[in-house]
């Protein structure tokens, strides 16, 4: 297990925020901020996401239970400003071209991960 120290977590958001992907940095500051895993923010659905309280609602999780998430800071505020903007024809969070399946994020998580200049870390 590797953890990014806080100059590499400064540089990874940066390059996110300048990727190609308008998906990624939400989806990165979510994972750093609340801990979840890549599975359960692409398969987030809006149903589970409660911005009023700052909750996320796991109902899908590696152990099979239930987990709630709670959102604070800049992954509540990146959420909030996502919802203003989020597709309706898609019950997901991140929806990719298709919209019943989750973004697909490897190439420019990759090309990301080179810009921000960090090794040894998936």
């Amino acid at each position: 297990m590797r953890f990014l120290s806080d100059v590499e977590r400064e540089r990874l958001l940066l390059a996110c925020r300048q990727s190609g992907n308008p998906f990624l940095y939400g989806i990165v500051l979510l994972a750093v901020s609340t801990g979840m895993r890549k599975g359960e923010i692409l398969g987030l659905k809006w149903n589970d996401v409660d911005l009023k309280p700052g909750w996320i609602t796991l109902h899908v999780t590696k152990n099979n239970e239930i987990r709630k998430v709670p959102l604070a800071g800049p992954a509540w505020e990146a959420l909030r400003q996502h919802a203003k903007v989020r597709r309706i024809d898609s019950e997901l969070v991140f929806p990719g071209q298709d919209p019943t399946r989750p973004v697909d994020i490897r190439e420019a998580w990759g090309k990301t991960i080179q810009r921000a200049q960090i090794s040894n870390f998936v």
